[in-house]
C-alpha cells in the first residue's frame, strides 16, 4: 500500500470513530475501547487522531455531546436539564452545567 492509500485508510478509520461517538453519546468512553473501533493501538491512535482533527479524542467527543444536549435544550424544554445530563453521558447535572458553562461561557439554564 502508497502513502496515499494509508493516509485514505486512516482517515477512513477516524470516519468510523467519529461516527461511532455521535451515535454512542451516552456512553462513557475509553481510550482502549476508541482505540478498538478505530483499528489503531491505543497510543498510535491518540498521535493520528490529534494530528488529524486537532484535538484530543476526549475533547472532541465532549464537544460533540455539548453540542447535541445545546440542540436538544433548544428543541426539548419539556426535558430538564438533569434529564439532558443523563442522556449524553454526564454523571450529574453539576458535571454537565459546569463543563457546559465552560465550553459556551453560559449555563444550560441561560441557553433555554
Amino acid at each position: 500500500m502508497n502513502g496515499a492509500n494509508y493516509k485514505q485508510e486512516y482517515i477512513n478509520r477516524i470516519y468510523r470513530l467519529q461516527d461511532y461517538i455521535e451515535n454512542n453519546l451516552y456512553e462513557t468512553h475509553t481510550l482502549e475501547k476508541l482505540a478498538g473501533v478505530s483499528g489503531f493501538s491505543k497510543y498510535h491512535f491518540h498521535r493520528i487522531f490529534k494530528s488529524m482533527t486537532k484535538e484530543t479524542v476526549f475533547q472532541y467527543a465532549t464537544r460533540t455531546k455539548l453540542e447535541f444536549a445545546a440542540s436538544t435544550l433548544i428543541a426539548r424544554p419539556d426535558l430538564s436539564i438533569t434529564d439532558v445530563a443523563y442522556q449524553f453521558g454526564f454523571s450529574d447535572s453539576a458535571v454537565f452545567s459546569r463543563t457546559f458553562k465552560k465550553y459556551y461561557d453560559m449555563s444550560p439554564r441561560e441557553l433555554r
